[in-house]
């Protein structure tokens, strides 16, 4: 099934590649076309909230990416002093899954815990499930404030907009979440929406 479904992930990555490409050279076009369909006297009010949503998503690009530093740091040194084999390789793949938020760390954690307590290696197994639970509070504590002050909202905004996006539409809805929370507020601060009780 794998090897079958190469050729696929080969030829879309192409595609993917190339429309990247051709996008990044007609952007400008793009822009004044998705401008076109504003008021005139309302540009600079779009582009101010286009900006600040470009600003949000490199932020959560930015934020994501040293979470993950973290991830391994800590994940690398657990995985050290419990003398687990290829340590730095280890650590950079629990890294990696625990990206995805529908996978995490558990997936390789947990089983490598499994697998070493049915060996009689107890103390690693009770150690690896320590280690995954530093984890989980580990991103829990540092997600919302670190990608709330890279995408320039709240913490609490941060923390209910993704749960709130993740649950509507799955893992689209990480990012979708704090977008829609961001551009929300640049309408607000530009006068756009106006809403006095």
């Amino acid at each position: 099934n794998i090897a079958a479904a190469l050729p696929n992930l080969f030829i879309e990555t192409i595609v993917f590649f190339i429309a990247f490409y051709i996008i990044s050279f007609t952007l400008p076009n793009i822009k004044q076309g998705f401008l076109s369909f504003f008021d005139p006297s309302t540009h600079k009010r779009v582009e101010t909230v286009m900006a600040n949503l470009y600003k949000a998503i490199i932020g959560f690009i930015r934020g994501q990416m040293l979470i993950s530093f973290f991830i391994f740091t800590v994940t690398a040194i657990g995985f050290h002093l419990l003398n687990v084999r290829f340590a730095l390789t280890t650590a950079l793949v629990v890294t990696l899954i625990d990206f995805l938020p529908i996978v995490g760390a558990g997936s390789v954690i947990v089983p490598m815990a499994i697998y070493d307590f049915f060996k009689g290696e107890i103390f690693l197994s009770i150690g690896l499930l320590v280690l995954y639970g530093l984890l989980i509070v580990l991103r829990r504590s540092l997600e919302p404030k670190i990608l709330g002050d890279a995408m320039g909202i709240g913490a609490l905004s941060t923390l209910v907009s993704m749960y709130v996006g993740f649950e509507l539409t799955g893992l689209i809805g990480l990012i979708l979440g704090p977008s829609v929370v961001i551009v929300y507020t640049a309408l607000v601060k530009e006068g756009v929406i106006k809403i006095n009780i």
